[in-house]
C-alpha cells in the first residue's frame, strides 16, 4: 500500500512473461472511473527466439491521477482474462 494526494501522478508498472506470442498480448482494457484519471501506457516487449521457442516479457507502466480521495484496490481496475 502506498499514499499519493489528490491531483498528482504515480506510474504504475507491470509485466506478463511466458512462452508463445508476446507480441499479440493487448493492453488490458480498462472502465472509465471517477476515480482515477488513466494515461495509455508505456509498452516494452523483449522476445527470445530460440531452440525453436518464442518466449519474452511484455511489461505496460500506466500513468495515472487520482480524482477522489479514498482507498482504491488498483487490482479492481486492472484484470486479465487469460
Amino acid at each position: 500500500a502506498f499514499t499519493v494526494e489528490t491531483g498528482q501522478s504515480f506510474s504504475y508498472q507491470f509485466n506478463v512473461y511466458g512462452e508463445g506470442n508476446i507480441s499479440a498480448i493487448e493492453k488490458p482494457v480498462l472502465d472509465k472511473t471517477a476515480a482515477f484519471e488513466f494515461y495509455e501506457p508505456n509498452v516494452r516487449q523483449d522476445i527470445n527466439r530460440e531452440n525453436g521457442r518464442v518466449t519474452g516479457t511484455k511489461s505496460f507502466n500506466y500513468f495515472m491521477i487520482p480524482r477522489e480521495p479514498g482507498e482504491y484496490k488498483l487490482s479492481d481496475y486492472f484484470q486479465w482474462i487469460y
